[in-house]
């Protein structure tokens, strides 16, 4: 309880906190900032701090596209320009701070003019250690050459070892902060100290052994509050500097520092700068002590907020719940680069289908559809297919009579000999384990599909096969014992209609097993990376287009009559489902439900991850809308103009499009 009191205490006083004095010589001349994020540094931390900075002086950001880098390993100036979120030519910037960039100053000064440059370094030491094991070189190294290597076997001899992994290796281990800061893997001596000529002339420089040093020199020097450099770290240190022991290297260090000669050059000088301006900064020990005694009683203060991910700290921040300053401090201290960043777009008015996306901005290029028997999905086919022949990616291409002599893949589908398929929509009537075509499909393919009500499938299919008038009895006298009807329906067509959406993902049991349908519907979701929900059709298009990183456009379609791909002629943008809804009696829902069991445990099964997902996305509705939006102005042009290429192109059946664009190998 005195806990409780306590942090309750901490939270009320944050306001109160970080007030203290900057030296008296600190500067303002340079209040923009450009701050080039080194790998494996504490730079996320860093990034954190500028965001906020930022962020509370209503300064421009220049944002990267994928939130995550800004062309980097790439390092000429038109590359880095070019991944500038909502850029546009001649424009300027006034913080530069938000994903990993290689210093070029050409580019960074036309974005950001007259800015005060910011960068921090490690000792090389620390710095290879942790990232050997962070980047998973010797991974690497075992997965391309077949060889095991501790870091001490690797640093016998890092020249040739290096090149045993991956290409990027190399960026990240050999002089990375080096490179970073625009040098290659292996400067020159001269072409190092070029460089920290040049960074004496524009850079502040942190260095991570000494990251509260330096971010309190950064506070003192160019007049910032206590509260600006504040992070989250539950850990109480001495009030005072502890400079590290000097005591003599080991053979490992001493052989890092010569492989990474080049940081070791930009550590040691940048490093002996820090100290010889705090020992010429009276005050500095006393600003120091006070700013570690805050950021505990913060810390500590935010503890609570920790337990939160990034995504419901956004969703707190930008779907209008009531929160104190203190609060919002917290979840904004506590935000990585990424959400930092989407945070930003989203405060700048930025349209979500271009801010949210599973991926780093880059759409995937190995995706699984499998239909599901009987669920109105020809939408989603077609615009697979689409997608994929658009954008020139291989695709595959269903037979329209299966190929005898072929088993698996091959039987149904037609994939060029020695080829890896980018895009494979798989066939509801022939379906195959997803193991199996995957074999087929370039790497790291991604699975998902869609499933619908059981109820109202059952319904759907049995007047699509006038089963009433081939059976001469009604629904629910089917009911009471499908087994009886299974001769005069025909197997295949009563498999189909029992749990046929379980089917279509791999299930090959008995009609219906209510006994394993929890444990079978419950498998069947799991080997799906993503279920979409037919009655919940426009949350299950945004999903679908972030877990594949598509644009907005590359899920829109008319609502026309026209369209053979929507279900019973539905041209309503507003309904939820995109087929009718059918009023079905409770007694005749139970009766089909008892008789799909499995896919009523797959459907409810579905909706739980899907509720899940939903929990950590930001703003849904507000892509919805836009959705709505373009596919009205859309419907709109194919109803005036219903010759153009793209409204025919939506308009066709999956099969009948990909056909119309290949030849069939039939």
């Amino acid at each position: 309880q005195d806990a409780v009191v306590a942090v309750i205490v901490v939270v009320a006083l944050l306001p109160f906190l970080f007030h203290c004095t900057n030296g008296a010589g600190c500067i303002r001349d340079k209040s923009n900032i450009v701050y080039v994020k080194t790998h494996k540094t504490g730079s996320s931390t860093l990034a954190n701090i500028f965001h906020r900075y930022g962020d509370k002086y209503d300064m421009h950001f220049a944002l990267p596209k994928d939130n995550t880098f800004y062309a980097w390993p790439h390092l000429t100036p038109d590359r880095i320009l070019n991944t500038v979120w909502d850029y546009e030519e001649n424009e300027v910037f006034e913080m530069f701070c938000s994903a990993h960039v290689r210093y070029n100053k050409e580019a960074l000064s036309t974005l950001v003019p007259n800015a005060l440059y910011i960068t921090v370094l490690r000792s090389p030491f620390t710095h290879v250690k942790s990232s050997w094991s962070y980047w998973g070189i010797p991974m690497h190294i075992r997965a391309e050459s077949g060889v095991t290597l501790t870091l001490e076997q690797f640093m016998t001899n890092p020249t040739e070892n290096i090149e045993l992994g991956k290409k990027g290796d190399k960026m990240l281990l050999v002089n990375s902060q080096a490179f970073d800061l625009g040098l290659d893997n292996y400067p020159a001596k001269e072409e190092v100290q070029a460089l920290i000529d040049e960074m004496e002339e524009d850079f502040f420089v942190l260095i991570t052994d000494y990251m509260d040093e330096s971010l309190v020199l950064l506070k003192r020097k160019y007049c910032w509050e206590m509260e600006d450099i504040v992070y989250i770290s539950l850990k109480k240190r001495s009030g005072s500097t502890q400079r590290l022991d000097k005591s003599e290297p080991s053979e490992l260090e001493n052989r890092i520092n010569k492989m990474n000669y080049a940081d070791k050059m930009l550590y040691d000088h940048f490093k002996d700068k820090l100290f010889r301006e705090i020992d010429n900064d009276p005050g500095f020990e006393e600003d120091l002590k006070k700013y570690r005694e805050d950021m505990y009683a913060f810390s500590m203060g935010c503890n609570n907020f920790q337990t939160l991910d990034d995504v419901r700290k956004r969703k707190t921040l930008e779907e209008g719940n009531e929160l104190t300053s203190s609060e919002r401090r917290c979840m904004l201290t506590s935000f990585d680069s990424q959400a930092y960043s989407k945070h930003l777009k989203w405060k700048e008015g930025g349209d979500p289908s271009t801010i949210e996306c599973e991926t780093q901005g880059h759409s995937r290029r190995s995706v699984l559809y499998s239909r599901a028997s009987g669920v109105p999905d020809d939408v989603i086919a077609n615009m697979m297919f689409r997608y994929g022949l658009g954008n020139k990616l291989l695709v595959n291409v269903p037979r329209n009579t299966p190929k005898a002599g072929e088993k698996g893949v091959d039987e149904f589908h037609f994939i060029p000999t020695h080829r890896m398929v980018n895009y494979f929509v798989q066939s509801a009537q022939h379906p195959l384990g997803s193991e199996l075509i995957r074999k087929r499909m370039q790497p790291k393919s991604v699975h998902f599909a869609m499933v619908m009500d059981p109820v109202q499938r059952f319904f759907r299919l049995w007047r699509q096969h006038s089963i009433s008038s081939l059976l001469g009895t009604t629904m629910e006298e089917y009911l009471q014992d499908p087994l009886a009807y299974r001769t005069k329906l025909g197997a295949d067509l009563q498999y189909d209609l029992h749990n046929g959406m379980a089917r279509s993902f791999g299930y090959i049991g008995p009609l219906n097993d209510e006994k394993h349908a929890l444990s079978v519907g419950t498998q069947l979701s799991t080997n799906i990376g993503f279920i979409m929900v037919a009655e919940r059709f426009y949350e299950s298009l945004v999903f679908m287009r972030r877990f594949l990183c598509h644009k907005r456009s590359d899920v829109i379609f008319p609502l026309t009559p026209n369209n053979k791909n929507l279900p019973d002629g539905v041209v309503d943008v507003n309904l939820k489902a995109l087929y009718k809804y059918e009023h079905v009696n409770e007694r005749t829902q139970n009766l089909i439900l008892k008789w799909n069991s499995i896919d009523k445990a797959l459907f409810l099964r579905a909706n739980a991850l899907f509720n899940q997902v939903l929990k950590t996305q930001v703003s849904v509705n507000e892509e919805i809308a836009l959705i709505r939006k373009d596919m009205r102005n859309l419907s709109t042009r194919c109803i005036n103009n219903p010759d153009l290429r793209i409204c025919q192109d939506m308009s066709m059946l999956p099969l009948e499009y990909i056909m119309h664009k290949k030849k069939s190998p039939n």
